[in-house]
């Protein structure tokens, strides 16, 4: 997850999430030189659920899909 998607989540402030990982209980992942992420289940387990949710494709994407669905 980026930064602002694990603030969004947890519904804390950036200087937290740093807080966080500075004591340890988030990780940072570097991604590329400038990237970093946190892995989705150390948010999960901090936030005490396991529940993830479902990645639901584009509508426009289902909207192609059943055009060509309808094609004789």
């Amino acid at each position: 997850m980026r930064i602002t998607e694990v603030m969004r989540a947890l519904a804390i402030s950036r200087r937290t999430v740093y807080e966080l990982v500075k004591d340890g209980k988030l990780h940072l992942v570097r991604v590329g030189v400038r990237g970093s992420r946190i892995r989705t289940e150390e948010v999960l387990k901090l936030a005490g659920t396991t529940y993830k949710p479902l990645r639901i494709p584009a509508l426009r994407n289902q909207i192609k899909d059943e055009s060509a669905a309808e094609s004789p």
